[in-house]
């Protein structure tokens, strides 16, 4: 059912009312893209379980999707009141405390889980293991130029705005990694691409980092002269 705002109020048409009796569920999802936030309905087609969506491996077109639920009576004639929640995980890169002389062309993100499904009423993700991909950032375009990071104070975040990663939550797998496309000003002429591996915690290597949902992770980069 499609809701729009008629300027007062959002109405759908037809106009749909209360049944008088029973439990009606409402879910209400905003930021979701045109298509690919797919919900999945039981089998006996009554009620509304998950939803099936795939990260676009667009930064700009990756969207903060938040979601509401509530259930009340159906002889109810009231407002149905929706808390929204986000439901994905924000990834940011901030400038470290050293950045050699230079400029980023672009930051990617690899092995990433990339396809999952949202499950309404208990909250949860369950990504699918087998789908995982890159998603990358560039900073090369006309406009913008590229990025340079060593005029930039400690903790700026580099890729803010509509290039932040809005990943699935997951736990990552080992070979989740970084990769930094970086110009030195030594050596305009080559590109050297800086690798990371951003799953295993140094501190405890069976243990694998989470990017939690509703939660925004944030990756200091510090770029060596001598890298």
């Amino acid at each position: 059912v499609v809701f729009e705002n008629d300027g007062t109020s959002y109405k759908s048409n037809p106009a749909y009312f209360w049944p008088g009796a029973g439990t009606l569920n409402f879910t209400a999802v905003a930021n979701a893209p045109e298509s690919g936030f797919v919900p999945n309905l039981n089998t006996a087609g009554t009620a509304l379980e998950s939803f099936t969506y795939t990260v676009p491996a667009d930064a700009t077109a990756q969207e903060d999707i938040v979601v509401a639920t509530a259930s009340v009576g159906g002889a109810n004639n009231k407002t149905v009141p929706l808390n929204f929640k986000h439901i994905m995980s924000a990834v940011n890169f901030t400038v470290g405390e050293k950045v050699a002389n230079g400029v980023i062309k672009s930051i990617t993100i690899n092995n990433i889980k990339t396809t999952g499904s949202y499950n309404v009423a208990t909250g949860t993700w369950t990504p699918n293991t087998d789908s995982k991909d890159s998603y990358s950032v560039a900073f090369s375009s006309t406009v913008n130029g590229n990025y340079e990071p060593n005029d930039k104070a400690n903790g700026t975040i580099i890729n803010d705005d509509e290039c932040t990663f809005m990943m699935m939550p997951q736990v990552l797998d080992a070979d989740a990694e970084v990769v930094v496309e970086f110009i030195y000003d030594n050596a305009p002429s080559a590109t050297k691409q800086l690798r990371a591996n951003i799953a295993i915690d140094p501190n405890n290597t069976s243990q694998r980092r989470e990017w939690a949902m509703g939660k925004t992770t944030y990756y200091s980069l510090s770029v060596d002269e001598n890298y």
